[in-house]
C-alpha cells in the first residue's frame, strides 16, 4: 500500500482507504468494468456507496493515475504505473496488453499532424487472442 500511497502524494491528492483499495484492486484484476470492481471493493468496505466509488475512480483517473477504455459493450478500468497499449479479443473478450512502444505511437502523430500527445490510449481489438486460436 506504500507504493499506492506515493502515487496519491505524487498528485497530490489525500490518501484515503477507498482511493488505496481502488488502486489495489485495480492492480490485481485484469481490467474490471465498474460493476466487477464495485462487487470486489463491497467485499473489503460493504458499507461504501457506488458513488464514492464512481467520484474516487473519476479522481484517479484526472489525475492520469487510472484510465478507462471501451471493451465492446462496456468500460474497464485499468492502473496507470506506464502508458500501454490493450488488446481486446473479439472471440473470448480477453484483455490483454501489448508490449508495443508508445513513444513511437506519439511520434508517429507529432510526425503526421504536429501535434503532441498528452496522452496515449490506444485499443486494438484481435480476432483470436493466444488462448482462442
Amino acid at each position: 500500500m506504500d507504493r499506492y500511497s506515493a502515487i496519491l502524494r505524487k498528485h497530490g491528492l489525500k490518501v484515503t482507504p477507498q482511493r488505496l483499495c481502488i488502486l489495489s484492486e485495480l492492480d490485481k484484476k485484469s481490467h474490471p468494468s465498474m460493476e466487477e470492481l464495485c462487487e470486489i471493493i463491497k467485499q473489503t468496505y460493504p458499507n461504501i456507496s457506488i458513488a464514492t466509488i464512481y467520484k474516487n475512480l473519476n479522481c484517479l483517473i484526472e489525475k492520469g493515475i487510472a484510465m478507462s477504455f471501451d471493451v465492446g459493450n462496456k468500460v474497464c478500468f485499468d492502473i496507470c504505473t506506464q502508458q500501454h497499449i490493450h488488446c481486446v479479443c473479439d472471440s473470448c473478450g480477453d484483455v490483454f496488453h501489448a508490449n508495443i512502444n508508445i513513444q513511437e505511437c506519439a511520434k508517429l502523430l507529432k510526425n503526421d499532424t504536429g501535434l503532441d500527445a498528452s496522452f496515449v490510449k490506444i485499443v486494438f481489438n484481435v480476432r483470436k487472442c493466444h488462448k482462442c486460436q
